[in-house]
């Protein structure tokens, strides 16, 4: 089951309690403030994770430029210290 299904049935089973002429308890804000606590753990979660794997692509990145510009450095220097 997907996650939005699972979110999608539980504000359902929230809305289902209360029609639109009941009073929300302060058992049904409590139960709310639960959901959306963890639901904004969740998103800060994978938030988390998503800039830590830019964060390794840029890095990785970073690491072939500096691997290819060594290279030809080296290279470079090899050439000039033939000439002398």
């Amino acid at each position: 089951m997907s996650e939005s299904t699972i979110e999608e049935r539980t504000l359902d089973t929230m809305s289902e309690k209360h029609e639109a002429d009941q009073p929300v308890t302060r058992g049904d804000l409590r139960e709310l403030k639960e959901y959306l606590a963890g639901a904004l753990k969740e998103h800060e979660a994978k938030t988390q994770e998503f800039v830590r794997d830019v964060q390794t692509e840029i890095l990785r990145a970073f690491h072939t430029f500096e691997q290819s510009r060594e290279v030809r450095f080296q290279r470079l220097k090899a050439g000039v210290s033939n000439l002398n």
